[in-house]
C-alpha cells in the first residue's frame, strides 16, 4: 500500500513544488484526483488482460522476476544484455520487484507514476511558454491523452522514455526563457 500511496503522492508532491503557491492546489487535486482514478482503471484492466500479447510486456515481467544478492545487482545493466538492447527499464523494474514481490500490478503502476509525473513536467512547460493557463491545459492534455494510456496499462519502456525527453525539453525552454 505504501508503494501505491508513493506513485499518487510523489506526483503530487512535485506538482506542489513546481507550481508556485497560485497553482499548487488546484495541480496537486489534479494529480491526486487523476492518479486514484488512473491506479483504479489499472488494477481492472490488469486483472482482465495481464499482457497485451503481441509485445515486449510479459518479457519485461519475466526478466524483472530476480532477487539481488549484492549492491552490485541493484546497478548492473548487464544482466540484462542477453535479453534486452535497453537495459534501463527491465533494470527499474527488478527494483520494483525487490520492494514489492511478483506484483505485475505493482511494475505498471511505475508507469502511472511516470505518466502523472510527464504532466507535471508538461504544465511547467506550458507555464513557461504561455503562463498558467497553459500550464494547466498542457497537464490536462497531457492526462487526457488516451493513446498514451496503453503505455501504462501495459509494460513498456515508453513513457518512461517519453518522461525523459519531456525532462530534456523542459530544461530547453527554461535555459531558452532565461536567455530572453
Amino acid at each position: 500500500y505504501i508503494f501505491v500511496a508513493g506513485v499518487v503522492l510523489g506526483p503530487t508532491i512535485c506538482s506542489f513544488l513546481i507550481a508556485g503557491k497560485k497553482d499548487s492546489i488546484r495541480l496537486g487535486f489534479l494529480m491526486l484526483a487523476a492518479g486514484i482514478c488512473f491506479l483504479s482503471i489499472l488494477w481492472q484492466v490488469d486483472e482482465m488482460v495481464p499482457f497485451v500479447g503481441a509485445g515486449d510486456d510479459e518479457d519485461y515481467f519475466k526478466v524483472s522476476l530476480r532477487s539481488f544478492n549484492s549492491l552490485n545487482d541493484w546497478f548492473d545493466l548487464g544482466q540484462f544484455k542477453a535479453t534486452h538492447e535497453q537495459a534501463g527499464y527491465p533494470l527499474l523494474l527488478s527494483w520494483v520487484h525487490q520492494l514489492t514481490g511478483d506484483s505485475r500490478y505493482h511494475r505498471k503502476a511505475v508507469n502511472v507514476f511516470f505518466f502523472l509525473m510527464l504532466a507535471v513536467v508538461w504544465f511547467g512547460i506550458g507555464r513557461l511558454i504561455g503562463g498558467r493557463h497553459l500550464g494547466f491545459v498542457s497537464a490536462s492534455g497531457v492526462l487526457m491523452a488516451t493513446p498514451l494510456w496503453f503505455y501504462w496499462i501495459f509494460l513498456f519502456k515508453d513513457m518512461v522514455i517519453t518522461f525523459l525527453q519531456s525532462l530534456f525539453i523542459l530544461g530547453l525552454v527554461q535555459s531558452l526563457s532565461l536567455k530572453s
